[in-house]
């Protein structure tokens, strides 16, 4: 076994929700893309042109049964490709499935990234799926999980959806991890003429 294995393993023990972290972090953990950049909205053209929203707070716990399943890893950069599973319950009720493209820093087995997901499910009166950017970082020591998220489109009953979500939790070292998320979500709407 050489030296990066436990670290790794442990690192990957963390990921228990597609989230995205505050920036996607080189070996040596320095920050390469910051979560505003990310979460600028600048990628999705003009998907809101013209409309409103009415956001409503949203909120409820996920839970990842399974470890992200690696499929790449890089030893000398730390550099990492997996994806998973999660289960949502409260506002939104459902699964989702994640794309994790990261970092895990070779000294600390922190890890930070970036996840592309895709819900599927029901919340705020209407079913289908979402899309979400998003940032994540992840302490080993702790095991904390932070994640913030923006929902950039859908399809079906929740193809105008829009917002933001954070998400928290744990992992334990088996790679099972929980937590909750808030934050505010709602339907784009036409723009009244009047306005």
């Amino acid at each position: 076994m050489n030296n990066i294995a436990v670290p790794v393993t442990l690192a990957l023990s963390f990921i228990a929700f597609g989230s995205i972290s505050a920036g996607a972090a080189s070996g040596d953990g320095s920050a390469s893309a910051s979560t505003a950049q990310v979460l600028s909205g600048k990628d999705h053209g003009d998907r809101d042109h013209d409309r409103t929203i009415a956001f409503q707070n949203v909120n409820g716990d996920w839970t990842n049964t399974t470890p992200c399943n690696t499929t790449s890893f890089d030893q000398n950069t730390g550099h990492l490709l997996c994806d998973g599973f999660t289960t949502w319950t409260g506002s939104f009720t459902g699964t989702s499935h994640y794309f994790f493209n990261g970092f895990v820093n070779l000294t600390t087995a922190d890890i930070t990234g970036t996840l592309s997901e895709a819900f599927t499910g029901s919340g705020l009166g209407a079913s289908g799926t979402f899309h979400m950017i998003e940032g994540i970082t992840i302490s080993a020591s702790t095991g904390a999980i932070n994640i913030i998220s923006r929902i950039d489109r859908g399809e079906n009953g929740l193809a105008d959806l829009a917002g933001f979500l954070t998400f928290t939790g744990t992992s334990n070292t088996a790679g099972i991890g929980t937590g909750t998320y808030a934050g505010a979500a709602g339907t784009l709407e036409p723009r009244d003429d009047n306005e």
